[in-house]
């Protein structure tokens, strides 16, 4: 069983055209806890629209903002939960409460028809991210991807292509060299050599469920 997703090698040095692209799909796991924090701050306003009345508004805006937003301050003179892009606690003279954003990630493989949940329990988002090659004959990739870019087998390009995020747009294999290389484009274009490519294609989407959990001011205060 292929640990790549979307790859399945039978003598690809060879014959690499006849690598095929099948239903397998790599998915990574990104999980953003809130950790809870009463009479602290966090320094500064996050770029863009700030303020919400209520937990699971802001929690939804700062996950999606990324690390230009670090948690969330509920103020209460304004009774609103403001999105903060400092990450270091500070302590609060008005009792402000916190919750710091905290990302980790893992990586699970399965069958393209495997289905990804992500909730909400006890302000926890679990968000899944999907990978898929898109195989495309005498079509090759532009630009080699900064560090190793030479593997020789598609398994372990795939792998490592995955690992190196936008650094790495698909890969490109060489019938010269014979070795599947990282590229960095994602624009195919027509080989001359018989090169063969795969596009790899990212697709996420985000959902959340909950139990009343941050849904209004009022949670914290028990």
């Amino acid at each position: 069983k292929s640990p790549v997703s979307g790859v399945s090698t039978t003598t690809t040095t060879r014959r690499p055209s006849r690598t095929k692209v099948v239903g397998k799909t790599t998915y990574r796991r990104i999980r953003v806890s809130w950790n809870q924090r009463r009479g602290v701050y966090l320094a500064g306003y996050s770029k863009g629209k700030h303020k919400y009345r209520s937990l699971k508004a802001a929690a939804r805006a700062c996950y999606k903002r990324g690390k230009g937003c670090g948690g969330i301050t509920y103020e209460p003179k304004s009774k609103k939960f403001t999105l903060r892009r400092g990450r270091k606690l500070r302590r609060s003279p008005s009792g402000e409460v916190s919750w710091l954003k905290v990302v980790t990630s893992s990586t699970s493989r399965g069958r393209g028809g495997a289905r990804v949940t992500r909730r909400v329990v006890r302000r926890t988002t679990v968000r899944g991210v999907r990978v898929t090659w898109r195989q495309q004959n005498r079509m090759y990739l532009s630009g080699y991807s900064k560090g190793k870019h030479k593997y020789r087998s598609l398994k372990a390009a795939a792998r490592a292509c995955y690992k190196r995020g936008k650094g790495c747009g698909g890969i490109t294999y060489e019938p010269k060299s014979k070795k599947f290389t990282l590229r960095r484009g994602r624009k195919l274009r027509r080989s001359p050599s018989g090169e063969v490519s795969w596009l790899k294609v990212v697709t996420s989407s985000t959902t959340f469920r909950g139990h009343g959990h941050g849904h209004g001011h009022h949670k914290h205060r028990r």
